[in-house]
């Protein structure tokens, strides 16, 4: 039986393969099989929080022309009287949310038992495979791309 920490190495592998085995027409028709495999990949909150997400909230992609550069932003409504927008990357397992924050980064206490993604990523990438109307495409004129990318990013990352 394999270690704990090799399988922590491969589940980002096993996820893909995941992803990879449903095409957008099978995932809707065989999304039952799609959601029993992310269970057992991932915890089930994480499951049933990205499907709430896809069930009740909408998610931005923001592209450039060429779509080579993209940020992502899901509307999480609002909180205690302001708007709670969540942004990442589109096929990169990073969140800026509190959950990723302290649940996935920083539990380096127990790695081992650590989440693997939130239920952001996780919406994401569902709402992109099953081609949600919950998903919509926008592009974006570079100067305010740029400015969508500087809430995100270090100064010295982003290119003119």
């Amino acid at each position: 039986m394999p270690d704990i920490d090799s399988v922590n190495i491969s589940l980002p592998s096993l996820l893909d393969e995941v992803f990879a085995k449903f095409s957008p027409r099978a995932s809707k028709e065989n999304i039952g099989e799609l959601l029993v495999e992310l269970d057992a990949l991932l915890s089930s909150r994480v499951v049933q929080a990205a499907l709430q997400l896809l069930d009740y909230q909408n998610i931005v992609i923001y592209h450039n022309s060429s779509k080579t550069q993209q940020i992502a932003e899901i509307n999480e409504g609002y909180r205690h009287g302001t708007l709670k927008l969540v942004r990442l990357f589109p096929r990169i397992n990073y969140c800026t949310c509190d959950n990723f924050q302290q649940q996935v980064v920083g539990n380096q206490t127990n790695p081992s038992t650590a989440p693997y993604t939130c239920e952001h990523v996780l919406a994401l990438r569902l709402a992109v495979l099953l081609e949600s109307d919950k998903l919509r495409y926008e592009e974006l004129p570079a100067h305010k791309l740029k400015t969508l990318f500087s809430r995100f990013l270090p100064d010295n990352v982003i290119d003119d």
